[in-house]
């Protein structure tokens, strides 16, 4: 990677006895939507107040935009920034609270209707912002983020509290806008989301990253998993017992039993000696089917390593 947006290394934030981020080395390439996972209470959140230059880090060293994070005023006119709930006067419209940040912040006026299009508030613009649902105010936050054409886009968990609909809205503007060759780097802790919109990922558990690189990367690392139902629930535990009698680790989960399928080279043979072993104890089984790792699965993996 010759052209990193971001690059940090060994950065930390202790809060008297309690440390927040312990020496995190992190990168993000350019043009990347970059998901930074991890728990609540993980570090996420300090550490983009870090680049913000929000937070002092206690020690460390990290550049944003090829520029030191000792210099936030360096790269801050090239960054937006959604941390936390969007705050906007609820009396005025939408346009007009871009208004004020346009002259504030010197920025063009014809960037108000460019950023409300992008987020697709053209035809509510003129509305209270007080009227908007939280979906809308989310986005109104992002289009504020955007009026100064930045380089960086940096989003703290931007779906919360939003409903399905709104979650989904989210993840679909997100994509738009990183197909104008726009980085953003979002912190959630919604994985399923982050899996379908994220090109490279960050994971950290207390403050400590666990992983670092593609999506792609991650899920291949991942092992598929049987999962077998049976057609009397009670022979679920029984058939727990079958599969671990063949050498394998099995867990029940509701009505059905997982079956890891790591380092298992010969899937069919495996597959056909459980069926043989449950057959032989009576045991009718109502689906065998194999299961392609999740990005949940890759998460809870690393975090319990870790």
């Amino acid at each position: 990677m010759t052209d990193l947006v971001v690059e940090t290394h060994g950065l930390t934030k202790r809060y008297g006895q309690r440390t927040a981020v312990d020496g995190l080395d992190l990168t993000v390439p350019r043009g990347v939507v970059a998901g930074f996972i991890g728990a609540n209470g993980a570090g996420k959140t300090t550490t983009l107040r870090m680049l913000l230059g929000l937070v002092r880090p206690t020690s460390g060293t990290a550049t944003v935009l090829g520029h030191d994070l000792s210099e936030p005023s360096s790269y801050l006119p090239k960054v937006g920034a959604l941390i936390e709930a969007p705050s906007f006067y609820p009396g005025l419209s939408g346009e007009r609270n871009l208004r004020v940040q346009t002259t504030l912040g010197a920025i063009p006026d014809r960037r108000i209707g460019e950023v409300l299009d992008v987020v697709g508030l053209t035809g509510r613009g003129a509305d209270p912002y007080k009227s908007y649902s939280l979906g809308m105010k989310q986005r109104l936050g992002i289009a504020s983020a955007l009026l100064g054409s930045p380089e960086l886009l940096v989003l703290d968990e931007p779906t919360n509290g939003l409903d399905p609909t709104g979650i989904r809205e989210m993840r679909e503007l997100l994509r738009q806008v990183a197909d104008t060759g726009l980085t953003v780097l979002v912190s959630s802790h919604q994985l399923v989301e982050l899996e379908q919109v994220c090109d490279w990922l960050v994971m950290v558990d207390s403050g400590r990253r666990v992983f670092q690189g593609t999506t792609a990367q991650l899920l291949a690392a991942g092992s598929d998993r049987l999962v077998l139902a049976t057609e009397d629930p009670r022979d679920l535990d029984r058939l727990v017992t079958v599969v671990r009698d063949q050498g394998a680790l099995a867990e029940r989960q509701g009505r059905k039993v997982h079956v890891p399928l790591g380092g298992v080279e010969d899937v069919t043979g495996f597959l056909a000696g459980i069926n043989r072993a449950a057959m032989g104890e009576a045991i009718t089984l109502v689906e065998i089917a194999v299961a392609a790792g999740t990005l949940e699965d890759r998460y809870a993996s690393l975090v319990g390593a870790a």
